[in-house]
This record gives structure tokens, sequence and C-alpha cells, in this order.
């Protein structure tokens, strides 16, 4: 059940990472012939009778969103498993759930699932760094082929309360099937440690099929929350997350070079006591994004097509390289 995945990164995968996400292929998924019969208001109402239930419940979440709450720092997505495994350089955790009640079980797991043990799951069998809760009532477990699924499934009970995936030392790439009851529309929202929603993404899928569906962050990813419109529910299932940052550059600074404002609304003014050769603009997953000849012991350098951000610049003088940490407001 428990694998790691170890991904070397290369720097032609890194260039190519913006035109491969733009494909919309998605790896492994598989369509099935299931719908909730119209009475259903949960999961369990699938679960062949006798039903069992835990009696747990939880204090609701307050998962209204604020506007003010959207934060500018750099969230990427993908929809091919295999471009998001390329684009995180470290170590992916997966957890595909298989060690559970088994395959065909519609199981009642609890107000929260962890590797400190549920009602699905023993101490120790699932990975450390996550937990799984719900907003209002409880996680189920949905074995592979219970509802047409391929693969071990896990979410909210309730198909109106909304799936959160609890990432408490934080984590800097999420990557996960995700599985719709029914409806095409879900969102996917992304929060740092701090709570703050970082990324609220409305995401339109068929139906009753599970899709690959991953996010990389330059800031800790705290939680993600998943909710189907309509108050359907909402499963995922193959998870995979990495604890590592993107990229932790220390600034090799130049002598003699300096540059203002930083932060900066548009322009950085640059200026050296020789000739500057060049001045490159990285995101954090090491792709170019700006390169500017220079050819002068000072020069504006325009930032105005660059989103809000963290962002490296890397400045030649003399055939000495250097690298500074900028940010965009």
């Amino acid at each position: 059940m428990k694998k790691i995945i170890l991904v070397f990164l290369s720097l032609f995968s890194l260039l190519g990472i913006t035109y491969a996400q733009q494909v919309q292929k998605n790896i492994g998924t598989a369509t099935v012939q299931f719908s909730k019969p119209g009475e259903a208001t949960a999961f369990t109402d699938l679960m062949p009778s006798p039903k069992i239930f835990i009696n747990t419940s939880v204090a609701k979440t307050n998962t209204e969103i604020n506007g003010s709450q959207r934060n500018p720092t750099m969230v990427q997505f993908y929809l091919d498993r295999t471009v998001f495994q390329a684009a995180y350089p470290h170590t992916l955790i997966g957890e595909d759930f298989s060690g559970g009640p088994g395959a065909g079980i519609i199981s009642v797991c609890g107000p929260i699932v962890s590797s400190s043990g549920d009602g699905c799951f023993s101490a120790g069998e699932l990975e450390d760094g996550f937990t799984i809760t719900a907003s209002t009532d409880t996680v189920i477990y949905i074995g592979s082929g219970a509802v047409g699924n391929t693969s071990t499934l896990m979410g909210a009970s309730l198909f109106a309360d909304i799936t959160i995936i609890n990432f408490p030392s934080g984590t800097y790439a999420v990557g996960m099937d995700i599985f719709v009851d029914a409806v095409a529309n879900h969102n996917f929202r992304v929060y740092n440690t701090d709570g703050m929603l970082l990324i609220d993404y409305l995401y339109t899928q068929l139906p009753n099929t599970e899709v690959f569906f991953g996010v990389t962050s330059e800031v800790a990813i705290g939680r993600i929350e998943i909710e189907a419109e309509a108050d359907a529910g909402e499963l995922f299932g193959n998870l995979e997350f990495g604890m590592e940052p993107i990229l932790s550059i220390a600034e090799n600074n130049l002598a003699g070079f300096k540059f203002y404002p930083n932060p900066t609304n548009s322009v950085l003014s640059v200026m050296a006591e020789g000739n500057i050769d060049s001045i490159s603009i990285f995101n954090l997953l090491g792709q170019k994004l700006l390169e500017n000849k220079i050819g002068a012991n000072n020069a504006k350098i325009d930032l105005a097509a660059l989103a809000t951000g963290n962002y490296i610049m890397e400045v030649i003088i003399g055939g000495q390289a250097g690298s500074y940490k900028i940010v965009k407001n």
C-alpha cells in the first residue's frame, strides 16, 4: 500500500512544463456507469442493508470563502500525473488506501482518517503527513468497484459536505484522482498553513469518472478542500504529496551590484560598478520568464508582465553569476 516515488527533475522537464500542462490529457482515467439514487443524501445510503453507522460527530468547520483572503502566491495546476511528478523535484509520498476494509465495501471511518488509526485503518497503516475530515460529519471509505470506481476512494460521507485533506506540517505538492458523483463541476481550494485561501479553482470533468488533478505551490499548503456542485458527492484516491519546498535558493551576491525597489510594482532599477552582461528572471519552478541583455552599468527592468509573486533574478557581470530573490506586487 505504501509507496514512495522518487522523481529526478531535469532542466528540460522544467522548461517544458508550461506547455505540457496545457494539454488536458488525463492518464489512467476510467469512466464508469453510476448515478446515485434520487433519494440518496450520503454515500452511506448506498451501503447494503442493514446499514451500520458509527456514532460520531465533529464540530462544523467554517468553509465560507472570504474574497479578501485570496493570496496571489503562485500555485501551478496539473491535469496529467506524469507531468505533475516531473514538475516536483523531490520525493513524492503515495497513499492508495488499499489496506482498508476491501474491494466493494462502503464503510464509515469516523470524523477523521489518519495514520493514528480510525474506523477503517489500523494505526500505522496509512502514511504520515495528512489527515482526512469532512466539513460537518464523517469520512467514508469506498472500496474499489463499490460504486463503479476502479480505485479505492475516500471523502465526506454526506453529499452536501466538503471533503478536506489536511497537511499539519505543510506540503508543497499534492496530486490525486478525483471522482464527482453525477455532476461535472467541483471546486478545488488550496489553503496555506495559516488558513489563508491561496486559490479557489473551479474544474469541470466527466461525472462518475476518476480524473487526476494536482497542484504545486511555492508556499506550504495546509489543507485542500474539494466540493462538488449542487451538493453532489466528491471522492478522491491515489494521493501523492511532497513535503519539501520546490526551490530553495541561497542568494549569491555580486560585489557592487544593487537594485531597488524590492518588492516592486512594475519597474526594477539595477546598477553595478561594472557593465552588467544580462539579467534573467525565473519563477520558483526554475522556468526562465524574462531575459535582458544590458551592456551597461545600470538599467531599468520592466516586470509589468509578471504575475504577482516571488521570483529569482539571475545577474551576470563579467561572466560571474549572482542570484537574488525579488517580489512583484
